[in-house]
């Protein structure tokens, strides 16, 4: 049934006629995107990553973060078979909070925070060592002179 409400607006008379309907349900679609985000502000520093680049390592409760003899990638997984580990917040998206790691990340890679507290990297591939996940993010910078 429909029902007819009339409104007044300063002084016009309008009648509109008003039919209620759901919503139609949406599906969410799953989020495949991979990605990193490295956050560098005077108030947290942390290093975060997609779910699905999270899961895709194998959702271990601790990763190692590493630089390859190509200094313009960095490498995360489980087992690299260096000496420092971090643990993993999985609270919400999952998280290292670690001022020193973003420091060296920061430092070795030279980016810039000055205009931003985060930056985002998006060029990851995945290998795997020994049996274990790898992703192989790239690192490009503001600095980067890709005129040559």
């Amino acid at each position: 049934m429909e029902e007819v409400i009339k409104m007044e607006n300063k002084g016009i008379d309008n009648n509109f006629k008003y039919k209620a309907v759901a919503f139609p349900e949406v599906k969410g679609k799953e989020d495949h995107s991979v990605s990193i985000t490295i956050v560098n502000h005077e108030n947290s520093r942390r290093f975060a990553m997609s779910q699905f680049l999270y899961e895709e390592l194998g959702s271990p409760d601790k990763l190692q973060i590493s630089t390859a003899e190509d200094e313009s990638v960095l490498l995360i997984s489980r087992d690299l078979r260096v000496k420092d580990s971090y643990k993993v917040s999985t609270t919400s998206k999952p998280t290292i909070y670690k001022a020193s790691l973003v420091g060296k990340i920061t430092s070795h890679f030279d980016l810039d925070f000055s205009n931003r507290s985060s930056i985002m990297f998006s060029d990851i591939s995945f290998d795997m060592d020994n049996g274990v996940p790898v992703a192989i993010v790239v690192i490009t910078t503001d600095n980067d002179d890709s005129t040559d």
